[in-house]
């Protein structure tokens, strides 16, 4: 009867860390401040499949907390950090995790390097012809005091009249 019941306990351990694989060959976290700390950290990753845009460590719900409690079983078995995010994602998908992943890097990186660009730009403009920029301003004011006709026989026979 012992026999019988022991190997029913060993099968329900096995079944609880189903599709996660094997721990590692190292022993698991000595101390408890070692898996909270590490609980924590991995909490702050992965996002609450309830809340919108929550993380675990920040939620409340039911679901979170059953999450941070599977997170820290997984944690004193002796699983790794990435086991542990394996396992989850197995089970929600990949929008479970809140870090982005690297294959997307330059949807986080582009806007800023179209930015730096840009301004690379602008100064290279600015660098390269100081005493152009205020040359063309002189001009632009002196190409409009050109396009003034100068003393026009007509027109100023036209204003002597509405003069007189």
């Amino acid at each position: 009867m012992i026999v019988i019941l022991l190997t029913l306990l060993a099968g329900a351990a096995e079944d609880a860390f189903e599709g996660v694989g094997a721990p590692p060959l190292g022993a698991p976290p000595a101390s408890t401040s070692i898996i909270e700390e590490r609980t924590d950290g991995l909490a702050d990753i992965l996002r609450c499949p309830v809340c919108q845009g929550m993380s675990v460590a920040d939620s409340r719900e039911g679901a979170s907390l059953a999450m941070r409690e599977r997170i820290r079983e997984m944690v004193a078995a002796g699983y790794t950090d990435e086991q542990v995010i394996d396992y989850f994602i197995d089970r929600y998908g990949e929008g479970i995790v809140l870090l982005p992943d690297e294959r997307h890097v330059l949807v986080w990186i582009g806007p800023l390097l179209a930015l730096m660009v840009g301004c690379g730009m602008v100064l290279m403009r600015i660098r390269r012809s100081p005493e152009g920029l205020a040359a063309g301003e002189q001009g632009r004011e002196s190409g409009a005091q050109a396009s003034v006709p100068q003393a026009d026989p007509h027109r100023a026979a036209i204003l002597a009249e509405l003069e007189d």
